[in-house]
């Protein structure tokens, strides 16, 4: 299952911008087996903006990876257990794994984060050669991770004292959502934009790109999610989504249009929602919930209940003015998780 979720207004052709939807059970997005999105031995950049709804205690949930196989060199990303966070994984052929990670306080549940992972160097020398260490692309040093435009401190294992590996092409597949066909470890949450790009950005392309604004040169591909998985740069392939168990896709706002009541919300936490222009809300979806948990209201006096199960679009039908609040209501305590709803303008 799978939803395009519409959002704040941009530059674009559409009104709105869109994100994508994993659900976690086994959907997944490839770019297939081009060795064209490999990265080489020399300068890289990933950008994505994402919302993870779970993790878990026992598997790792994927991002990201380039390759599946045990006995390749692949480069993986992964939202890792409780104990970990976000992870750059990097491992050659002989299975020999260094890795780059920032705590899951950098990338929180039930939040949009952009995370820009950058990988400098004009050589791949070890780290005995001190002459040229300072520039390779081996030294931990010249790895740097963004989330929203703020660079975190990272914490590394490097199991060979040459350097971080740095070789990690392979022929296999570039697929963002599952990280080894486990059943447990397919993504749960929203993928605002992903691109990939054959260089380091700049620090000003950097800010640029967490706004969603993305250079073409040296984009190995640019993708939006503008109801579509089409790539936006100049290489123009596209995203294959598998196992999408929803013949029709539906549009709703992305940031503030996702609500989410946390674990810890308690019976009548209410969240407010408000767009700088006129709009009108046909519906609300219960994402993750079930039963007649919750409530809308204008004024924050008289509420609506809905009482439809899970995954039924309520309708709405309401006109919300610019610049006022739509007051949403957890109404009781419920079951030991999270309660995600998405309005569609």
């Amino acid at each position: 299952m799978w939803r395009y979720i519409k959002g704040v207004r941009d530059a674009s052709a559409s009104p709105y911008n869109s994100c994508i939807r994993l659900d976690g059970a086994n959907d997944y997005l490839t770019l297939g087996n081009s060795p064209f999105y490999n990265v080489g031995t020399g300068e890289f950049t990933f950008v994505f903006s994402f919302l993870p709804l779970t993790y878990s205690t026992t598997v790792s949930k994927a991002i990201w990876r380039k390759g599946l196989s045990v006995n390749i060199a692949r480069l993986v990303c992964n939202f890792s257990n409780t104990n970990n966070g976000l992870s750059l994984i990097l491992i050659d052929a002989a299975g020999v794994q260094d890795s780059i990670t920032i705590p899951f306080a950098d990338v929180p549940l039930y939040t949009f984060s952009t995370v820009v992972i950058t990988r400098r160097g004009t050589n791949f020398a070890s780290s005995t050669n001190a002459a040229l260490w300072p520039d390779s692309i081996r030294n931990p040093a010249n790895y740097k991770i963004y989330v929203n435009g703020v660079s975190k401190t990272f914490s590394y294992t490097m199991n060979n004292p040459a350097g971080l590996v740095y070789q990690v092409d392979n022929d296999e597949e570039f697929i963002i959502g599952n990280r080894d066909n486990d059943s447990n470890a397919f993504f749960y949450g929203f993928f605002d934009f992903f691109s990939i790009y054959n260089r380091a950005l700049s620090a000003e392309e950097i800010q640029q790109a967490t706004a969603g604004t993305f250079p073409d040169e040296g984009a190995k591909g640019i993708f939006n999610f503008n109801q579509n998985t089409s790539d936006s740069s100049s290489v123009a392939n596209n995203m294959t989504l598998l196992n999408n168990t929803e013949l029709l896709p539906r549009t709703y706002p992305r940031t503030d249009g996702i609500v989410v009541f946390p674990l810890n919300s308690a019976q009548f936490s209410i969240k407010t929602f408000t767009y700088p222009e006129p709009l009108r809300i046909i519906n609300l979806l219960k994402i993750e919930e079930t039963g007649s948990r919750v409530s809308w209201s204008l004024d924050n006096l008289n509420w609506t209940t809905f009482i439809e199960s899970s995954g039924i679009v309520n309708p709405m039908n309401i006109d919300l003015p610019a610049n006022t609040p739509l007051y949403i209501r957890k109404n009781a305590a419920g079951l030991n998780r999270a309660y995600v709803y998405s309005l569609d303008f």
